[in-house]
Order: structure tokens, then C-alpha cells, then sequence
């Protein structure tokens, strides 16, 4: 019965965990956030199908007669893993897998400057290592499929091999007013590098009272009480 109580415990802390997606400190200059992707969300574990970002970030402002001017800066540190898993996770016949595992542990950083909510730049590196060791990913995945799901620990039959890698990025965000509280944004960004190569756009319409562009990131350049929606599609090139 110990045994039992000890695993129950071990698995509600585990969940705790793993499904946790909060802010753990927010206010107007900083915050502190555990974000977390998984598949098992929607009964679907496969290709992109976990990731785990505890993230930092603040912001410096500048006054409106500062000879600077980008009146906002921004900097974001993130420590970030992320998992891939072939769609026929379950075998061990390699023939049979049409994507190969993958873990990615990576330490991020990006610094955006704004010259007003509406308006801004960012660049931004990552660099870690790829493999199932390294990565600790064949390890947490199969302690999670263990205690949480009561499954059989995944092969990792096929996986792509330890390297380091390092990847850089540069992104610009803006919007524009077409009338009261609706705005069209977008947001487009570009990254380089030995892990992934690839070009998105993000494009909609946010409407409702919230200014700047709170869809985007972590945004501090403007902290308001409000709401707002965010109508959009997405376009996007990717090698990896």
C-alpha cells in the first residue's frame, strides 16, 4: 500500500510538472514562466510532441526625451527543451518509421527593441545539443510514459545522433490602427543555423482594448487591464 501511495504521489508531482503552463512571477518591468507543448493534450504524441521552456525575461524604458531611439528594450533568456517522436512511436521496426526521435536541449537569448508598442526589432541565439543522452529526452519521455501513462518506454530505435548546434534568429513585429480597438499585425521572423533553418509571417487582426501587440511573446511595453482577440494565419518555410 506504501508502494502504491509513493508511485500515486510521484505521478501527481510529475504531472504537476510536465502539464504545468504559468506565469510564476508577472509584473510591469519582469516575469518568470514555465510554458509547456504536448500532444497528449489532444490524444496525439507524435513528430513535435513535447517541449519544456522555463523562461526569464525584463525590459528597460526610456524616456520620451532620451536621445535613444528604440524607447523600449527587452531581454528574454530561455532554457528549453523540446522532443520528436516518429508517428508509429510504438514499434521498434525501423522500416516502419517515417521520422526519426529527437531531443533538443538549447539555452536561448533574444533582445527586441521597440520604438513604440506598435513598432519593433528583435535578434535572438540558441545553441545545445541534439541526442537522446544529452538531451535528457529519451529519459524524461520514457519516465513520463512510465509513471504518468502506465505504457512501455519508448525504443528510441532510430534517433539523430548527438551534436552541438547553435541557430540565430532576427524577427520584426508592427501593427497599425485601421479603427477604434481593431489593428492589423504581423509578426515575421528568420532563423539560421546547424539545427534548423527556416521563415514564418504571422499575420491577423487583434481586436479589442488591449495596446501594443500582446499576442506576440512577452510583452511589457505596455501593461493594461483589458481584452482583446487575435484573428490570424500563418505562413511557413522550415528545414531541419
Amino acid at each position: 500500500m506504501r508502494i502504491k501511495n509513493s508511485n500515486l504521489s510521484i505521478r501527481i508531482f510529475l504531472f504537476i510538472i510536465i502539464f504545468s503552463s504559468i506565469n510564476l512571477i508577472t509584473y510591469a518591468q519582469r516575469y518568470v514562466g514555465l510554458n509547456v507543448d504536448n500532444d497528449l493534450y489532444f490524444g496525439i504524441d507524435r513528430y513535435y510532441s513535447s517541449g519544456i521552456f522555463l523562461e526569464y525575461g525584463y525590459i528597460n524604458k526610456y524616456p520620451n526625451d532620451s536621445l535613444n531611439n528604440w524607447r523600449y528594450t527587452s531581454r528574454h533568456f530561455t532554457l528549453g527543451q523540446e522532443i520528436n517522436t516518429p508517428s508509429r512511436r510504438l514499434t521498434s521496426d525501423i522500416t516502419k518509421m517515417d521520422y526519426p526521435y529527437n531531443g533538443w536541449l538549447f539555452f536561448g537569448y533574444e533582445e527586441e527593441k521597440f520604438k513604440d508598442p506598435d513598432f519593433g526589432y528583435g535578434w535572438g541565439i540558441k545553441f545545445g545539443s541534439t541526442g537522446p543522452e544529452a538531451s535528457l529526452a529519451k529519459f524524461l519521455q520514457n519516465t513520463y510514459h512510465k509513471l504518468i501513462l502506465n505504457l512501455e518506454p519508448l525504443t528510441w530505435a532510430v534517433y539523430i545522433p548527438q551534436a552541438f548546434h547553435i541557430n540565430f534568429k532576427t524577427s520584426i513585429y508592427w501593427g497599425k490602427i485601421i479603427a477604434n480597438n481593431l489593428k492589423y499585425v504581423n509578426v515575421s521572423n528568420v532563423q539560421v543555423g546547424t539545427f534548423r533553418t527556416s521563415a514564418k509571417t504571422r499575420l491577423g487582426f487583434q481586436i479589442g482594448s488591449l495596446p501594443g501587440l500582446p499576442f506576440f511573446g512577452n510583452r511589457l511595453e505596455q501593461i493594461h487591464e483589458g481584452i482583446s482577440f487575435f484573428f490570424w494565419s500563418r505562413v511557413r518555410i522550415q528545414h531541419s
